[in-house]
């Protein structure tokens, strides 16, 4: 059955097959920090800031290539099933050896999107320039952030310096960045507070007192603010 779009918003064949090939290439980089969270959960590392880091960009990578599916049946094309390949990973990897995997396949993704940018601007097909542009702005300070992590790796060197990356960098951060989703979205407070990890006191915006979802909090400080009551 074909689209009832008119010929000027379809989507050109060249624009349909590189997302379709962006698409695919996040599915595959999305199951590989899958594999990287599993590796970095098991208790031969039992890195946690590292597993939560990965996880979550599993999440958003995974849901940038909804959002190209999404945006390929609005402009009335199909997105085009692909084979995901196994993650090829191996259980004694280190966090250097991840996040130097990580930062080739986050520069790869950046490269197909450069392409799709230049494709697109040859095509004058300016909505999806926007939104393209406005997802390599993110992605360079993503690569600049692994890079950065990189060069503190190399200075804390292996196991035990690993070890306080782990625990002193990433946990923080990862920890940070729940607290600010839980502040973003009050109304799912209950089930986004159940985190893997206790949260240390100093990293709270508020005095703790009562332990709620796992989370200590002063109850007065949470009933002068409506939008924070369970």
């Amino acid at each position: 059955m074909q689209s009832a779009l008119p010929k000027q918003l379809k989507l050109t064949e060249d624009i349909e097959t590189l997302l379709n090939k962006i698409i695919a290439h996040q599915q595959c980089v999305s199951n590989k920090y899958l594999a990287f969270a599993a590796i970095f959960q098991r208790e031969e590392q039992s890195h946690t800031g590292t597993e939560m880091f990965f996880c979550r960009r599993a999440d958003k990578v995974r849901m940038d290539a909804r959002r190209l599916m999404r945006l390929l049946v609005r402009r009335g094309s199909k997105p085009t099933p692909q084979v995901i390949p196994k993650p090829d990973v191996k259980l004694t990897m280190t966090i250097p050896e991840a996040m130097q995997q990580t930062l080739k396949l986050e520069e790869q993704i950046m490269q197909t999107v450069n392409e799709l940018v230049q494709v697109c601007y040859q095509r004058q097909e300016l909505d999806i320039l926007r939104v393209q542009q406005i997802f390599l702005t993110q992605q360079r300070k993503l690569i600049k952030h692994i890079a950065d992590n990189l060069t503190i790796l190399k200075r804390v060197g292996n196991n035990l310096g690993e070890s306080l990356f782990d625990e002193h960098v990433m946990k923080p951060i990862e920890q940070r960045r729940q607290i600010n989703i839980v502040q973003r979205f009050p109304k799912n407070v209950p089930e986004m507070m159940l985190l893997k990890t206790p949260i240390h006191q100093s990293q709270l915006p508020y005095a703790p007192t009562v332990l709620t979802h796992g989370i200590h909090f002063n109850m007065p400080t949470i009933c002068q603010q409506p939008h924070l009551r369970f």
